[in-house]
């Protein structure tokens, strides 16, 4: 999920509900999309995109 104002806003407010919808950590399906570990199950990672990168946040909600 692309991490911007309105996305984390949505994601405080329903914290609880995408913690049950997904709740292998960010940093386990990061580990697993890079292939140095078993895919942990239904996760919610949240992402930076810029025109030239992109950059996975490990951690389950990001900030503002």
């Amino acid at each position: 999920m692309r991490s911007t104002r309105a996305t984390r806003t949505i994601g405080r407010e329903f914290a609880r509900q995408l913690a049950s919808s997904y709740p292998a950590h960010p940093a386990d399906a990061i580990a697993a999309l890079g292939g140095t570990a078993p895919w942990p199950g239904p996760a919610l990672i949240w992402a930076e995109i810029e025109p030239t990168r992109v950059r996975f946040i490990s951690r389950r909600q990001a900030h503002t």
